[in-house]
């Protein structure tokens, strides 16, 4: 924050002085009234005494005329009033110096009066005593204007307090008005302006110290808010531009890895990906090369060919998954590119490129055990069935070299002829089994439309329960069940004369899944069931290659029970 400035006045002080000039003028008002007041009482007193000493007079004077014996009495009286404690107050220092002297005079007087009335002198006493009533007057006069002095003295200064209060007051009020409470006001509008981020107008001029520092800490902060608010709204939209570019990114990368999903990733493809890529990203060239036993493949180049300064500022991603490199990504552009976007579409090329690679090798493999399980089908059927023919033959070359042996040779020939019936027909089946597809892109669709057409062959009825969710298998196992329930079905159906053919697809638990056809034929005996009749050697050999095994065995009342069971989260493995 920016320095303050400095103010000479202060608020607070000039408050301050205010309230102690108000507090001493009413300490002096009733210090000053209080002191009056009492002096007024003393004096009210003293009137009374002053004035009973014109009464004593006239009666010393009437006493002394008519002899009358309380004389020295009534002279004691007279010396009480006139020197006692009532009249001493006249004496004191605050008292005018007019009254001490006539209160003098009186007692100067009284001392040659005395001897008078001891001497029982009534003319002489009678001549001078009207001169000492009118000196006791004087004195009361004095006494009274004295006493309405100090009572003006009070209105007067009580009524310049007031004016005094009043005017502080005023002052007071007005310098409230102007130093503390328009500041205040425009630290109030000052403050609204700030709340509704209109910092310029938050302005705020005050003249004194408390109340300036704090409208120019105002002002600042509003100026300090405003470059707090300028710097938060560059960062949040630097915040948004990164947020948009890193979701344009995000985007991008998505719609990426979707392309190279659904891509065969040949050379169209990638060129195709890499126009993307050049598009997207905004570079001049891309240069994609492959791999292969640590040798270069191939090389794919979209965009011309860089210039110097785009040379110089490329990005090079590795195409590496585990420890094994595919290839290498370069970027050739104007300016630094992203280094994580770079190697995010260098690893999803080479997760694509490895995915395709495995995809083929599993393509493989299973032609590889497809090609192996027709050659056992061929050998368990077709190559028997000759071996069975040939053997026939050489019987009827046998036989027709004995003469007479027509019945035989006829025998022999029916042998042949049903054989190569046998044979025949166990080649369609086997034809009709190899040609079998999946068409639709779940399994229990595919069961579906085998088992609608193994119904147009059998007049049994086929039912099916599915009950699994084909997420849980793999693809390449879907072959193998759908095999095995059909050769199991078509077993059914050759053999069993059933009613009633039941395909039930559920879970056994938590890690199995259950398979079992089952009929209500004539069933057949146990030994009926062991390995190599009615192809039930390649129905164990699927069950192994889906990990489980598979069981045949008579139902308790009548027909066949076929069951495979297997697991479904190897499968996920």
């Amino acid at each position: 924050m920016s320095r303050l400035k400095t103010y000479n006045r202060s608020a607070t002080k000039s408050l301050r002085r205010a309230l102690l000039i108000i507090l001493t003028i009413c300490l002096a008002q009733a210090c000053l009234s209080l002191t009056l007041q009492s002096t007024n009482l003393n004096d009210a007193k003293l009137v009374n005494v002053a004035g009973s000493l014109r009464m004593q007079s006239y009666r010393l004077a009437h006493s002394l005329l008519s002899d009358d014996p309380l004389l020295e009495q009534q002279i004691v009286q007279f010396e009480d009033s006139l020197m006692g404690d009532n009249l001493q107050p006249v004496t004191n220092w605050h008292q005018p110096r007019h009254i001490q002297q006539d209160y003098n005079q009186l007692l100067q007087q009284w001392q040659h009066l005395k001897p008078l009335l001891h001497a029982r002198k009534y003319q002489e006493y009678r001549l001078q005593v009207a001169e000492f009533v009118d000196q006791i007057d004087d004195m009361v006069l004095d006494l009274q204007q004295q006493s309405e002095f100090k009572v003006k003295l009070i209105f007067l200064f009580q009524s310049c307090s007031i004016l005094s209060i009043l005017f502080i007051c005023l002052y007071l009020l007005q310098m409230m008005k102007t130093r503390i409470v328009t500041p205040l006001r425009q630290l109030i509008i000052a403050a609204k302006a700030i709340q509704n981020k209109q910092f310029d107008q938050a302005k705020v001029s005050a003249s004194d110290q408390e109340i300036g520092q704090l409208c120019q800490a105002v002002a600042v902060m509003a100026q300090e808010l405003k470059h707090l608010y300028l710097e938060m709204e560059q960062a949040v939209n630097e915040k948004t531009n990164a947020l948009a570019k890193a979701h344009q990114n995000m985007s991008f990368l998505y719609q990426f890895s979707q392309q190279v999903s659904a891509s065969d990733l040949s050379e169209p493809a990638l060129n195709k990906l890499l126009n993307l890529c050049q598009e997207q990203l905004q570079v001049s060239a891309i240069t994609l090369t492959l791999c292969r036993a640590n040798e270069v493949s191939r090389t794919i180049t979209v965009g011309p060919q860089p210039s110097q300064a785009e040379a110089a500022c490329h990005t090079d991603a590795t195409l590496t998954i585990g420890q094994r490199q595919l290839g290498q990504l370069a970027m050739h552009s104007q300016q630094a590119l992203d280094n994580t976007v770079c190697n995010n579409l260098a690893f999803t090329l080479a997760q694509g490129l490895l995915n395709k690679e495995n995809a083929l090798q599993h393509q493989k493999l299973a032609l590889m055990e497809e090609r192996a399980i027709i050659a056992r089908e061929l050998h368990d059927s077709i190559a028997q069935a000759l071996s069975y023919l040939r053997i026939q033959c050489t019987r009827l070359k046998r036989q027709v070299q004995q003469p007479h042996n027509d019945q035989a040779l006829n025998a022999i020939a029916e042998e042949i002829d049903q054989g190569i019936a046998a044979a025949y027909l166990q080649l369609r089946e086997l034809l009709s089994t190899f040609r079998l597809q999946i068409k639709e892109a779940n399994l229990s669709e595919a069961i579906a439309v085998m088992l609608e057409q193994l119904q147009e062959q059998s007049a049994s009825i086929l039912q099916l329960e599915y009950q699994i969710n084909d997420h849980d298998l793999k693809a390449e196992h879907h072959i193998h069940i759908l095999q095995i329930i059909r050769e199991s079905v078509l077993n059914a159906i050759k053999h069993a004369n059933a009613a009633k053919i039941l395909v039930v697809c559920q879970y056994q638990d938590s890690h199995n899944i259950a398979i079992s056809i089952s009929d209500d034929g004539q069933g057949f005996e146990g030994e009926q069931a062991k390995q190599g009749h009615y192809g039930l050697s390649i129905l164990h050999e699927r069950a192994q290659n889906l990990g489980g095994e598979i069981n045949i065995e008579p139902r308790p009342n009548s027909g066949t029970l076929i069951s495979l069971v297997f697991p479904y989260q190897q499968l996920e493995q």
